[in-house]
């Protein structure tokens, strides 16, 4: 009873196997139905022109299926590879920007149309270009910071005149950037006071650069006068020291 339990069980299992392989061959059949028919065809022409029989047409027409179907992989491998180069030499697309710049108009469009070397100077170019009647006074506070802040330069660590130098390098370009938007929808006299402050406004700045600048050069005038005494006192006082 072993054995045949046994041999029932072999026997379902081939012919599960079998019926595996029907379904997997129909599959192929169905999908490659042009292949199939070419090949057969090849397979009955090569049986009648050697004068084979069904064995000779069956291994023909397997032999012709075997590769066609291998001649459609390998034409879909290069497809394939070629697909690829192309998005390897495809340059990289620049991404859009997520929120578009906000456009400039009117005269801050023109000032910013010339716009110089670095923000503060459009910042002072502007602003002396709207308030024309106060060009002198904008020099001077203009020289006055500029002044000052390559004096700052100098002496990183110093925080009050690190503080005075940052008020200076973006306070300066956004006041004048709002007081010019304000004078385009500003009656005459309203644009001449807000021309006007913002002249006085300027001018307070470079007074402020201006007795910084004082405070940071103080030390080192105080030592080129050290220097100058020593360097110009007679030498029979004895050797000159710089300390």
């Amino acid at each position: 009873m072993g054995l045949i339990a046994a041999a029932l069980v072999v026997v379902l299992l081939v012919l599960v196997l079998t019926l595996f392989a029907f379904v997997g061959l129909f599959a192929f059949l169905v999908a490659n139905i042009a292949f199939v028919g070419l090949a057969l065809l090849g397979g009955l022409a090569i049986a009648a022109l050697f004068g084979g029989g069904v064995a000779t047409t069956a291994i023909a027409t397997l032999a012709l299926i075997m590769l066609l179907v291998s001649g459609r992989r390998q034409r879909r491998l290069t497809r394939r590879r070629g697909y690829d180069l192309d998005l390897a030499a495809e340059p990289a697309r620049r991404e859009p920007d997520p929120l578009p710049a906000r456009r400039a108009t009117g005269r801050r469009a023109r000032a910013e149309a010339t716009t110089p070397q670095t923000p503060l100077d459009a910042a002072w170019s502007a602003a002396a270009r709207e308030a024309d009647w106060a060009r002198s006074r904008l020099a001077v506070a203009q020289e006055s910071c500029r002044l000052f802040l390559g004096a700052a330069d100098r002496v990183p660590l110093d925080s009050d005149a690190g503080d005075l130098a940052l008020r200076i390098r973006k306070r300066i370009p956004e006041h004048v950037a709002e007081c010019l938007d304000k004078c385009e929808v500003a009656t005459a006299s309203e644009r001449r006071a807000i021309l006007e402050e913002l002249v006085r406004t300027l001018e307070k700045v470079g007074a402020s650069a201006d007795r910084e600048r004082e405070r940071l050069m103080g030390p080192a005038t105080d030592m080129m006068t050290i220097q100058r005494r020593h360097l110009t006192r007679d030498s029979a006082a004895g050797p000159i020291a710089l300390d």
